[in-house]
């Protein structure tokens, strides 16, 4: 009896086809696979006041390209927008804002220097003043900071200038990729 190779050797190509798509497909499913939510990247530095803080009635927050608007200007901002019959004086976070300096920010937040310009930053409507002030970075990574908080003359209760760093909170997790930085604190002397 007469055997032909070719038929075997064809067939075993067919069986390694086979064996490599059965592979393929079993690393290729969901246990391997990384899905990972849509989660909008919203990066923020915390200012938090020590000392007195019920004397701040505006803290701003500077990064190389500028400095975050005044609270109140911000809020009544926010305000107009709404209309005249859902304004509000409360945050949604909580606290509660408190009223605008009576005269200008004397002297006026100061810029940090060096390194990449990075945009300035925007009040968040989740802070809880008068001890915790949130602000929004545009979802960039500042590697320095100037906060300053400011009474209700309008003159500078504390200011200092703060190197940030930056690190990522759950390191394992390629979903939750984003850096986080720890609260700058700021001292309010009564």
């Amino acid at each position: 009896m007469k055997r032909s190779t070719g038929a075997f050797i064809g067939g075993g190509a067919a069986a390694a086809a086979v064996v490599a798509a059965l592979v393929v497909a079993g690393t290729a499913g969901p246990r391997f696979a990384t899905s990972c939510p849509a989660v909008a990247k919203v990066i923020t530095v915390d200012v938090h006041l020590s000392g007195t803080p019920g004397l701040a009635h505006d803290v701003r927050l500077c990064t190389s390209g500028g400095c975050s608007a005044p609270a109140a200007s911000v809020l009544a901002t926010a305000n107009a927008d709404r209309g005249p019959s859902v304004q509000q004086d409360s945050l949604p976070g909580g606290g509660t804002l408190p009223t605008a300096p009576t005269s200008a920010e004397t002297p006026s937040p100061v810029l940090p220097t060096g390194g990449a310009s990075f945009p300035a930053p925007t009040f968040d409507f989740f802070s809880r003043p008068p001890s915790s002030w949130t602000f929004d970075t545009a979802e960039e990574y500042p590697t320095a900071v100037v906060v300053a908080a400011y009474g209700a003359d309008g003159h500078e209760l504390a200011s200092r200038a703060v190197d940030l760093s930056w690190h990522r909170p759950y390191p394992h997790d390629v979903c939750r990729a984003w850096l986080v930085t720890r609260p700058v604190t700021l001292a309010v002397a009564s």
